[in-house]
């Protein structure tokens, strides 16, 4: 049998000489021969195969106890794998509300975020209900295809304004959202789309530019203003699409109005 140095598996395998001998003592790869006099651990080429893989795991960052289950045990493999795959994409969800957080703390930094106030008059809307997660809830689509029904549902002279949704401002209700439509006169109720009344109210708003990835940081920004003001909030916040895919192809374009019904402090 050929063996091969710690050196050149080093080498072969682009494990470092100290890594190797990490995974020695972990018992996680351990060389085919060790020399009794020198300590020279050798390993064989049956072993590069091991050791390509334990490489690629750990350039994942899968945990080493992890990394001995996907070897030891194949039929445990797809499942480790598996779990690892969706604790770094919540990693990744993580690191991307970082990154939309400092975007928004940015912009703040400039002149272009900025709240006022408005009255809202009571406003008919036909609305369809969806539960989505929040964070993510422009990616599925699923907002754009009920905008369309509603779209289709009522007679062109009969629209009142852009598409817009509603939902809670905490993140227990944030995902319950209403996807709505402004209209001039009431509609009978069809199938799952749903009819009401806005009540009147006065709005706290600011314009959100650009990407929906960074919209729960300007919400949660206008959510402090709202509060350090002294206001109560009397109601779901709203989401208007001033400019959005159907009316501008460049994201950059995009322009969303953020409100949330308030009352003045006493």
């Amino acid at each position: 049998m050929k063996y091969i140095s710690i050196g050149q598996f080093s080498k072969r395998t682009d494990l470092s000489i100290r890594a190797l001998r990490l995974y020695d003592a972990e018992q996680l790869l351990q060389p085919s021969r060790v020399d009794p006099i020198t300590g020279y651990r050798y390993y064989t080429g049956d072993q590069l195969g091991a050791g390509h893989l334990i490489r690629q795991l750990r350039s994942c960052e899968m945990p080493l106890e992890q990394v001995k289950a996907v070897l030891r045990d194949p039929t445990q493999a797809k499942t480790e794998l598996h779990n690892h795959k969706a604790f770094l994409e919540q990693r990744l969800l993580d690191h991307q509300q970082m990154l939309d957080n400092l975007n928004v703390l940015i912009l703040e930094r400039t002149d272009r975020f900025e709240v006022k106030l408005k009255v809202a008059a009571a406003q008919p809307i036909v609305f369809i209900r969806r539960t989505l997660d929040w964070p993510t809830r422009h990616e599925s689509g699923a907002i754009g295809r009920a905008i369309a029904s509603l779209q289709n549902t009522v007679r062109a002279e009969d629209h009142a304004g852009e598409p817009f949704l509603t939902y809670g401002c905490d993140k227990k209700t944030m995902n319950e959202i209403l996807i709505c439509g402004p209209v001039k006169s009431h509609y009978q109720p069809e199938g799952e789309i749903n009819v009401l009344e806005l009540p009147a109210a006065e709005l706290a708003y600011t314009i959100h530019y650009g990407s929906y990835t960074t919209l729960q940081a300007t919400l949660e920004r206008l959510l402090r203003w709202v509060l350090e003001q002294g206001f109560v909030i009397v109601g779901d916040a709203r989401e208007t699409f001033l400019r959005h895919p159907s009316n501008s192809s460049l994201v950059e374009e995009y322009q969303t109005e953020l409100a949330i019904p308030v009352q003045r402090p006493a």
